[in-house]
C-alpha cells in the first residue's frame, strides 16, 4: 500500500534540514490500517498549518520576505522546532506528530469531564470515568495501538475540544515563527553555530541560559499575540456558516466575544505547558535552563495578554479584568488536568512565580539579557518591531 505524506515531501534538497528531520524519526506518513482513519484528521492539520504559513507571509514577514514551509516529523515527543536556512532562501517549522496526538487526546478527555468548563454545551451528558488518562500518550499509532480514543458525548463539547487543539497548535506554530521573524535563529547560528531551535528544555551555562530564555520569552509573547490576532479575525469576520446548531453553538463558545477568545486560548496554552512540565519546579537554578520553566512562562503569558489589551483598544478587553479572568482560568484548567490524571491540583509552580522574590529577580535578569542582545538581532528581523530594551512585547 502506498504511503501518504501530509504535507507532501519537502521540495528543498537542503541536507541540513533533511538531517534534522531524519534525527527526529523522519517525515510522518500514513500507511496501513491508519491510512484511511487518519487521513481527514491530517488533512485538517495540513490546512491549518498551511493557513498559518500564509498568515506569516502576509502579516509578519513584511520587511524581509522569504518563503516559509512546515513539516510533520514522526517523533512522539512533545516538541516543535524552527529552522532558517543560511544558504537557501527559506524558513521551516517542524512539528512532532506526538504534539498533535497528545493534545488531541488530552483536550477530548478534558471536555469529557463534566466539571471542566461546565457552562459549555450540555456537560450533564458527560461521564467522568471516560475522561481519565491511565498514562499520557504521545504516539497513539505506535505506543498505544489498542487504546481507544475518547470523544465528548455532548457534540458541542466535542467540537470545542477541537477548537482547543487548534488554539494550542497555533500558539506552538507561532512561537516558532516568532523565533524566525525576529532573527533569533540567525543570530544564534552566528554566535554559537546553532542550526535549529526546539521546545525541549535543556541545561546550559548561567549566561547562556539567560540569553536563551530571553529569546523564548520573546517567542512566547509573539505567539500569544499572533494567536489572539488569528482568533480575533474569526470573531470579527466570521467563518462559513456552520453545518448544524451544535457547530454554531461551539463556534460561539470559542469566538463569540473577547472573553470567550481569551478563555479558549489561555486555557489551551496553560494545558500545553502543563504537559511540557515534566520536572519538579526548581526556583533556585532557573538560570541554568535553556527555556524558562513552565510556571514562569504561564505567568509571563498572562502578563503579556494584559499588556496587549492595555495598549490597544482593538481588543476591547480591559487589561485588569483580563488578568483577573486569566487567574480564574488557571484554577479551572489546573483542576481539569489534575482530574483527568487522577491527581490533585498542583498550584505550587504558578504560585511561586507570583510575587516571589527569586522569580522576580530571575525575570529581571532575563529582561537584562534581552537588553544586552536586542540590537544584535536587528539585522536579521524579517518584519515588525523588536520589543524595547526594557522587554515585554515585540510587535
Amino acid at each position: 500500500m502506498n504511503k501518504i505524506y501530509i504535507p507532501p515531501l519537502p521540495q528543498h534538497e537542503n541536507s541540513e534540514i533533511l538531517s534534522i528531520i531524519n534525527n527526529k524519526g523522519g517525515i510522518f506518513f500514513l500507511e496501513g490500517r491508519h491510512r484511511i482513519n487518519m487521513y481527514k484528521l491530517m488533512l485538517g492539520l495540513h490546512m491549518r498549518l498551511t493557513h498559518n504559513c500564509n498568515i506569516t507571509l502576509d502579516k509578519y514577514y513584511t520587511a524581509r520576505p522569504r518563503p516559509i514551509t512546515y513539516g510533520l516529523t514522526s517523533h512522539p515527543s512533545l516538541n516543535a522546532f524552527a529552522y532558517a536556512s543560511p544558504t537557501e532562501d527559506f524558513d521551516f517549522v517542524g512539528l512532532n506528530i506526538g504534539v498533535y496526538f497528545t493534545l488531541r487526546d488530552t483536550f477530548s478527555r478534558l471536555l469529557s469531564l463534566p466539571q471542566f468548563l461546565k457552562d459549555i454545551g450540555d456537560s450533564n451528558k458527560e461521564d467522568a470515568s471516560r475522561a481519565h488518562i491511565p498514562y499520557l500518550v504521545t504516539d497513539l499509532i505506535n505506543q498505544a495501538r489498542d487504546r481507544q480514543g475518547v470523544v465528548p458525548l455532548c457534540p458541542v463539547r466535542a467540537i470545542y475540544a477541537h477548537y482547543m487543539l487548534g488554539a494550542a497548535l497555533d500558539f506552538l506554530f507561532f512561537h516558532e515563527v516568532t523565533h524566525l521573524r525576529f532573527g533569533h535563529l540567525d543570530w544564534l547560528r552566528q554566535r554559537e553555530g546553532a542550526s535549529v531551535l526546539g521546545e525541549a528544555i535543556g541545561e546550559t551555562s548561567s549566561e547562556g541560559g539567560l540569553i536563551r530564555q530571553a529569546l523564548e520569552m520573546d517567542a512566547d509573547a509573539g505567539a500569544i499575540l499572533y494567536t489572539l490576532n488569528k482568533a480575533y479575525d474569526v470573531m470579527r469576520e466570521g467563518v462559513p456558516r456552520p453545518p448544524n446548531l451544535q457547530a454554531e453553538q461551539a463556534l460561539q463558545e470559542a469566538y463569540g466575544s473577547p472573553e470567550k477568545v481569551v478563555r479558549l486560548i489561555f486555557s489551551s496554552v496553560y494545558i500545553l505547558f502543563r504537559l511540557f512540565d515534566c520536572k519538579e519546579w526548581d526556583p533556585f537554578n532557573q538560570h541554568l535552563f535553556t527555556h524558562p520553566q513552565s510556571p514562569l512562562r504561564q505567568h509571563w503569558i498572562a502578563l503579556t495578554i494584559a499588556e496587549i489589551f492595555k495598549n490597544n483598544s482593538y481588543y476591547a478587553y480591559d487589561a485588569d479584568t483580563a488578568l483577573n479572568d486569566v487567574a480564574h482560568l488557571i484554577s479551572r484548567s489546573e483542576f481539569g488536568i489534575a482530574a483527568i490524571l487522577n491527581d490533585e491540583p498542583d498550584f505550587r509552580g504558578i504560585q511561586s512565580v507570583v510575587g516571589n522574590s527569586l522569580s522576580t529577580e530571575h525575570l529581571q535578569a532575563v529582561l537584562d539579557a534581552w537588553a544586552g542582545i536586542r540590537d544584535e538581532l536587528l539585522p536579521f528581523v524579517r518584519g515588525g518591531n523588536l520589543a524595547p530594551a526594557s522587554g515585554r512585547l515585540s510587535s
